[in-house]
């Protein structure tokens, strides 16, 4: 009876010792899921950046609504690239899929941008729609509190950029307008040419949004138009405010001003259609942004950054050498047609592109890729 008794304990013990052991692999699968769940929330989800799923924003965030989403991604920097008058990082990530990432370069850090090609990188930025210069999504870093970080041969993360004042980088990317236009000609054929692009492309950025401003190619004819006005107008004049006016219009798209834009778009019309019947005054010069005779022969220069042109409307009929000024491409199609059946040929600065191209009326020029040529009359 005893030893029947003294089974029976045996086995309560073996019992109670596979149920404890049982309820200890329970809550250790428990605290496993757990674990792995946290571990893969802070993969997800850094310091407020969400990690970027390709195929969730490889598309214009007017169609997928996740403009402005703080986003990162791991993979390495291909090249660098100038888009839209912006240093830009091509990114491949560790699936192979590729990204722009816009930053807004200084003197201090552009040896660093440079030396970050061919390195592996972690982007913080804000992902803005996609680009069709580059047929890439975009990820901004020339936003507020955007960094990227460099990951070395040991392992090690160090910060190669990071944007931390809103002002800064409002003033950064006004300058690198301001810049481009400086260099563009001064002749009445190109006063034309982005007085032209002014008036086309405000009825597209009345409606444009902080969602939808960066997949509008019209947006980018806007900018280097009120860059033109900015800087080839003197202060006080109408022209120059023009230009004042229309950097508050970027300004606000970007998410980086206050101003109505709308109501700033409606004065600004309203001072071209001054201009139209009237000249802009000075303290010493008289100057006209009238409309002038595209029937007129040219015999100055013109020079064309990135943009579409008409000829016989933008630029006047002609033959032209075509010379680098800018990397970048040019096309040069006959009418009614597309993909550069005239010419077809990557920009090398300081070389004659394309010699002796006749433009007849209704052609189209395109320039892309951040290129700038010079139009030289034959």
């Amino acid at each position: 009876m005893l030893r029947k008794y003294f089974l029976f304990l045996l086995s309560c013990i073996v019992l109670l010792g596979c149920s404890q052991k049982q309820a200890g692999n329970d809550e250790y699968h428990k605290a496993s899921i757990i674990s792995v769940q946290e571990t893969t929330i802070n993969d997800n989800i850094i310091n407020g950046f969400e990690k970027a799923d390709f195929s969730k924003y490889n598309s214009y965030a007017s169609d997928n609504g996740l403009g402005n989403t703080k986003v990162y991604i791991d993979g390495a920097v291909k090249e660098k690239l100038i888009v839209d008058n912006i240093v830009s990082l091509s990114v491949v990530d560790l699936e192979g899929n590729n990204w722009i990432v816009p930053v807004c370069v200084t003197g201090d850090i552009s040896e660093d941008i440079d030396d970050c090609v061919g390195q592996e990188v972690r982007v913080f930025g804000v992902y803005t729609g996609y680009s069709d210069k580059v047929d890439m999504p975009v990820i901004r870093c020339d936003r507020k509190d955007t960094y990227i970080q460099v990951v070395d041969n040991s392992n090690s993360v160090e910060s190669l950029y990071s944007n931390s004042a809103s002002d800064d980088i409002s003033e950064q990317f006004k300058q690198n307008i301001i810049d481009s236009a400086k260099n563009l000609g001064n002749t009445d054929i190109e006063k034309q040419i982005y007085y032209n692009s002014l008036v086309e492309s405000l009825p597209y950025v009345e409606d444009l949004t902080v969602y939808t401003w960066n997949d509008s190619d019209e947006f980018n004819k806007f900018l280097l138009a009120i860059g033109y006005f900015y800087t080839h107008y003197e202060d006080g004049t109408k022209g120059h405010e023009i230009g004042e006016l229309g950097f508050l219009v970027a300004e606000a798209l970007m998410a980086q001003g206050n101003a109505d834009v709308k109501a700033t778009i409606l004065h600004i019309e309203d001072l071209l259609s001054d201009s139209k019947s009237s000249s802009l005054i000075t303290n010493n010069t008289e100057e006209n942004i009238e409309l002038i005779d595209k029937n007129n022969e040219n015999t100055e220069p013109i020079q064309l950054t990135t943009g579409r042109y008409v000829v016989g409307e933008d630029i006047p009929a002609g033959k032209y050498d075509i010379v680098g000024i800018e990397q970048g491409n040019v096309h040069v199609c006959s009418p009614g047609k597309d993909y550069g059946d005239i010419v077809n040929e990557r920009i090398k600065p300081g070389e004659i592109t394309y010699a002796n191209v006749r433009l007849e009326d209704g052609c189209t020029m395109e320039v892309v890729l951040g290129g700038k040529i010079q139009l030289q009359p034959k």
